[in-house]
C-alpha cells in the first residue's frame, strides 16, 4: 500500500489551489486478482521509502518521522493478511525479512527523534529554517517580506545562543555538540537550496529576500566555528586532526541492534567471544614469531613484517598482482564460482590523503582503492601508511576486498536475489562473507604459507577481535576514543596514525543519524564465524560441497546469516520468528 498523501495546499497559479485530497485514493489492499509478488512487494516498499525519504528530506522534521512510522504500520498491517503457512520457504523468508525491517524502521525513527533532543537547545533556530523550507517543498505561496522577517529572526536567533555558548550560559558534551555542527551543516544546506528555488526568478524574492539570507549563512557557519572550537575542542582552522568524537549508545540499544540483526548474544557474551578468538590468534602469533627468530616478542615480528614493502610507486602493481592470485587460487581450487566477467572488468583507484585520514587500508567492492602514500603527507605519515600496508598485510586485504571477497559478492547481488539487499543488507553478511574468507584459506594451510604472510594474516585476525572489542566497549561507555586508539596499538600492533583512523571512522557521527553503525565493525569478525559454522554444518551433513555451499550463499542474497541458514536446511519459520541460533560454541 502506498503512503497516504499529505493534505496540503498547493499554488499552481493565480487562482488555481487544489489540495492532494481530491486525488483518488489508493486502494489499501491488493486486489486479490493482482496478487503482488513478495519478492516484487519487497521493492516496492524499498521503492516507497526511496520516495518519502526524497520527500521528506528534513532529517529531523517531525513530519518525517510520522509518516514513515505511518507507513511502516500501513504495511506491517497489510503483511498479517498474507496466508504465510502457503508460502514458499524463500517468501517465507523475504516476509520474515520484512517483518523486521518495518518494525526495526519504525522503533528507530522514535529513537532518532528521542535522541535528536538532546541537540535541540543548541539549535533553537531548527524548526523556523524547517518550516521555511517545507513550505518551498509543498509548494505553499511565499511571501518575500515576511521570508526576509522571518530570516531576520533566524540570524537573531543564532547569534543569540552563539553568545551563549561563548559564555557558557549553554552547555553541551562533546558528542552532542558535535552532532549539533552536523544539522546546523544540513540546515544550511537545505536553506541554500530554499534560496536557490526563489532567487533571480522572483525579482520582489531577490529585493527583500537576498541580504537577510546571506546573513544568516554567514551566521551559520561562524556558529558552526564556535561550537567546534569552544565545546569540542576542534580548531576549524586545521581540520581537527587530533580529535576523534564519538557518540556511545548504551547497552539498551546495543540489545535492540542485536536483535535486529539477528545476533541472539549479549554485548558481554560478544566481548567474550572476541577475547576467546583473540587469545588463539596470539598464541598463533607467537609461534610465527619463534619460528622468525624473534621468540615471543610478536611486536618485532609485526615490526619485521612492516618494513617489506612495496617499492615507492609499485603499491599498485603490487595489488593487482594479489587481486589476481587470490581469483586463480579459488578457482584452481574449485571453492566458488567466479564468472569470467567478475574476474577481467574490475578497476583500481588510489585513496587520496584526505580519504587516507578514515580508510587507512585498502577499500574494495565494484572496484579496489589502494592505500599508499602521496607526496603531499609529512615524512612521517609516509613511513607509517607504507608500513601499514606491507606486502604481507595487503595479501590478506586483496583477497578481503576483492574475489573472493567484496568484489565477488557485490557481483552476484546484482544479479540474484536483488530485491533484497535494498533492505536486508547487513553488515554481517558484507563483512562477514569477506572476513569468512580470510579464515577458511588460513585454515586451508597453502595459501598463506611463509612466515611473514601468515603474520601478516594474523595481524588482521586480531585487529577483527579487536573491533569487537573496542566498538562494544566504546558504546557501553568503559572506553573513550583515544583509549580506543591505544587499544589497537598494544593489542594489534596498529601504526597509530592507522589505528586513530580506524577509531575516527568508527565512531564520529551518529550511529542514529547514518553513520557506521553501532555493530558494523564487530560485524567483521562475528559474520564470519557465523559463516564458518553454517558451512561445518552443511559439509558434515552432505547436503552440498564446498563450491556449491559457497555459490548457495551467494545467490541468496544480502540478508543476516541466520536466514541463509534456514533457506539452506530448509527450517521451519513462523510470521514472528525471533533469532535464537547460537553459531559459537
Amino acid at each position: 500500500m502506498s503512503p497516504s498523501q499529505p493534505s496540503l495546499s498547493v499554488a499552481t497559479g493565480d487562482n488555481l489551489d487544489f489540495a492532494w485530497e481530491q486525488l483518488s485514493p489508493v486502494p489499501s489492499k491488493t486486489d486479490a486478482s493482482h496478487a503482488e509478488a513478495i519478492p516484487d512487494r519487497v521493492r516496492r516498499v524499498a521503492a516507497d521509502l526511496d520516495e518519502l525519504d526524497l520527500y521528506y528530506n528534513l532529517p529531523n522534521a517531525p513530519r518525517r518521522y510520522a509518516k514513515i512510522k505511518e507507513y511502516c504500520s500501513s504495511e506491517l498491517s497489510n503483511i498479517k493478511d498474507l496466508p504465510f503457512d502457503s508460502l514458499s520457504q524463500q517468501d517465507k523468508v523475504d516476509i520474515v525479512l520484512l517483518t523486521r525491517f518495518l518494525e526495526h524502521l519504525s522503533r528507530h525513527q522514535t529513537l532518532v527523534e528521542e535522541s535528536h533532543r538532546k541537540v535541540q537547545p543548541l539549535v533553537p533556530f531548527e524548526s523556523s529554517i524547517t518550516a521555511l523550507c517545507e513550505a518551498r517543498q509543498d509548494g505553499r505561496v511565499m511571501q518575500a517580506e515576511q521570508a526576509a522577517h522571518d530570516l531576520d529572526e533566524i540570524r537573531t536567533s543564532i547569534v543569540q545562543i552563539q553568545t551563549d555558548i561563548q559564555a557558557g550560559r549553554t552547555t553541551a558534551s562533546k558528542p552532542t555538540a558535535h552532532q549539533a555542527t552536523k544539522v546546523i551543516e544540513n540546515l544550511r544546506g537545505h536553506l541554500q537550496e530554499w534560496f536557490d528555488f526563489y532567487s533571480t526568478y522572483d525579482p520582489a524574492f531577490d529585493w527583500w529576500a537576498t541580504t537577510p539570507w546571506q546573513a544568516v549563512d554567514t551566521a551559520l557557519a561562524g556558529y558552526i566555528d564556535t561550537i567546534l572550537f569552544t565545546v569540542v575542542g576542534i580548531d576549524p582552522g586545521n581540520g581537527g586532526h587530533d580529535q576523534i568524537v564519538g557518540e556511545p549508545i548504551g547497552r539498551a540499544m546495543l540489545l535492540s541492534e542485536l536483535s535486529h540483526e539477528m545476533i541472539p548474544y549479549t554485548p558481554e557474551e560478544l566481548l567474550s567471544i572476541a577475547h576467546k578468538e583473540y587469545d588463539r590468534c596470539l598464541l598463533e602469533m607467537k609461534a610465527i614469531s619463534n619460528e622468525l627468530g624473534f621468540g615471543s616478542d610478536w611486536k618485532k615480528t609485526l615490526d619485521h613484517v612492516k618494513t617489506q614493502s612495496a617499492p615507492i610507486s609499485k603499491q599498485t602493481d603490487l595489488v593487482r598482482h594479489l587481486v589476481n592470485e587470490a581469483a586463480a587460487y579459488v578457482q584452481h581450487h574449485d571453492l566458488v564460482t567466479v564468472p569470467p566477467l567478475a574476474a577481467s572488468t574490475w578497476r583500481m583507484f588510489t585513496l587520496t590523503p584526505s580519504q587516507q585520514r578514515t580508510a587507512p587500508f585498502f577499500l574494495g567492492g565494484p572496484s579496489i582503492l589502494v592505500a599508499s602514500p602521496a607526496s603531499s603527507m609529512g615524512q612521517p605519515l609516509k613511513a607509517a601508511v607504507l608500513r601499514a600496508n606491507n606486502r604481507h598485510f595487503s595479501r590478506a586485504v586483496a583477497l578481503h576486498e576483492m574475489i573472493p571477497g567484496h568484489r565477488l559478492q557485490r557481483f552476484a547481488e546484482r544479479r540474484h536475489s536483488t530485491h533484497r539487499a535494498a533492505l536486508f543488507s547487513t553488515p554481517f553478511l558484507t563483512e562477514g562473507w569477506a572476513t569468512y574468507w580470510e579464515l577458511l584459506l588460513w585454515d586451508r594451510g597453502d595459501f598463506f604459507v611463509t612466515p611473514e604472510d601468515r603474520a601478516g594474516t594474523m595481524f588482521w585476525r586480531m585487529h577483527r577481535c579487536m573491533r569487537v572489542v573496542f566498538s562494544l566497549r566504546f558504546h557501553l561507555g568503559e572506553l573513550t576514543p583515544r583509549q580506543c586508539v591505544d587499544l589497537l596499538v598494544a593489542k594489534v600492533g596498529h601504526e597509530r596514525a592507522a589505528a586513530e583512523a580506524e577509531v575516527r571512522r568508527s565512531l564520529e557521527g551518529s550511529p542514529l543519524e547514518g553513520a557506521y553503525g553501532p555493530l558494523y565493525q564487530a560485524a567483521y569478525l562475528l559474520g564470519a564465524l557465523q559463516l564458518r559454522e553454517l558451512r561445518r554444518v552443511v559439509l558434515a551433513e552432505g547436503r552440498m560441497g564446498e563450491r556449491e555451499f559457497h555459490d548457495a550463499v551467494l545467490r541468496a542474497g544480502g540478508m543476516p546469516v541466520e536466514m541463509i541458514k534456514a533457506l539452506l536446511l530448509g527450517e521451519a519459520l513462523s510470521p514472528r520468528y525471533q533469532t535464537r541460533w547460537r553459531f559459537y560454541d
